[in-house]
């Protein structure tokens, strides 16, 4: 039995290499899992010790026709499983096709310049304007088509496209004497293509269900806001006659987060959803981050009362978020009251600090302060964004 074996062993590895007359036609890891079947029979105790020897010593015999030279075992796992990965990458064949690759893509390019890029020209631009349009609205579309977390990632390119897309129809239809163009020369048209874009991106978070989408359309909705320079008539009309992008974001986010808080309260359901997150980060983060900037000493370096107003005024809001959050149960409101709260003793605290000639007394109060502050949200977790 056991010669059967032998035989069936001989057949199966090196069988077609004796048909062939030529043992190079096998690779050396043929060679190790021959090895390994004759390591297994002798396991078994199908081969005896000597015929097993003689088998392992056969196989070496061929790995080092294939090799060039005599190999050991040991020798002939190490070029198997050793070898660096960057040196079996360098193949000469992996050269060849990393050349003919470059070849390839070089002479298809020009072939494509050379021949295809003129035929092209002769096609209208507005062929191609009216194809990258189709092409959006199938991105848009074809969201449905998708299962639902994938939806609205399928839309994304399309919705993104159009935003591009509308700016350039508009810039190719100007006339060609055209130099240089006034904001109010192009007033209407960038709020007519925001509006576009907040109506389309709507319908598209309302249709997939989509916050990420809903988000980005209350921010074109604020952009369509401050394009129409609404804020800054209303502040005009109440005595603030120079303009201030500070005191812009400040209301317009006043207004997203009072929405915010409204549609909170009264736990509104439905498509607000969608835009719920868009609202609420704007809206909170935007009028907290206004009032950061305009409580700045940078800000009112010049004006001692200006600064003195929106300390009040930054503090009155950081408390009044924490109670009207505590009150109508709105956490999110509560953590960013409190939060900027924190973020605006620090600052305050850099601020009046004279690092200049005390800087170790001032770095050491800071640390205090921060250690306080590490305390606070670590015992009041439910009022910070990172607690």
């Amino acid at each position: 039995m056991r010669y059967i074996v032998m035989i069936v062993l001989l057949l199966s590895w090196v069988g077609y290499s004796y048909a062939q007359d030529d043992v190079t036609s096998l690779t050396l890891t043929d060679v190790y899992y021959a090895l390994n079947t004759v390591d297994d029979l002798e396991s078994r105790d199908v081969l005896t010790d000597s015929d097993a020897t003689v088998q392992r010593d056969y196989y070496l015999d061929i790995g080092a026709t294939i090799a060039g030279e005599p190999i050991t075992r040991l020798e002939l796992e190490s070029r198997l499983f050793d070898d660096p990965s960057w040196w079996r990458f360098l193949s000469f064949v992996n050269i060849i096709w990393v050349f003919a690759s470059i070849i390839i893509i070089l002479s298809a390019s020009l072939l494509f310049v050379r021949y295809v890029v003129p035929i092209l020209k002769l096609i209208p631009i507005t062929v191609y304007e009216i194809l990258l349009y189709l092409i959006c609205i199938g991105f848009i579309y074809g969201g449905q088509f998708v299962t639902a977390n994938a939806s609205q990632f399928v839309a994304l390119p399309g919705i993104f496209g159009l935003a591009m897309l509308l700016p350039f129809s508009y810039q190719r239809r100007l006339p060609d004497d055209v130099k240089k163009l006034t904001y109010d020369d192009v007033k209407l048209p960038i709020i007519a293509q925001n509006a576009i874009l907040t109506v389309v991106w709507g319908a598209t978070a309302i249709g997939y269900q989509s916050q990420l989408i809903g988000f980005l359309t209350v921010v074109v909705f604020v952009a369509t806001i401050a394009a129409t320079r609404a804020i800054p008539a209303l502040l005009n009309s109440i005595g603030f006659t120079d303009d201030s992008i500070g005191r812009e974001v400040i209301v317009t986010s006043l207004l997203l987060l009072l929405t915010y808080i409204v549609l909170e309260v009264r736990e509104v359901v439905g498509i607000y959803w969608v835009f719920e997150v868009g609202i609420h980060w704007i809206g909170a983060y935007g009028f907290f981050g206004g009032l950061t900037w305009m409580s700045s000493r940078i800000r009112q370096s010049k004006s001692q009362s200006g600064y003195i107003f929106w300390q009040v005024a930054s503090v009155i809001s950081g408390v009044g978020a924490i109670l009207v959050g505590q009150l109508f149960d709105i956490g999110a409101l509560t953590e960013v009251g409190g939060t900027f709260l924190l973020f605006y003793i620090l600052g305050k605290y850099i601020e009046a600090s004279n690092w200049r000639e005390y800087r170790l007394w001032a770095a050491l109060g800071l640390g205090i302060l921060l250690y306080i502050i590490a305390l606070v949200i670590n015992q009041y977790p439910e009022f910070f964004l990172f607690g």
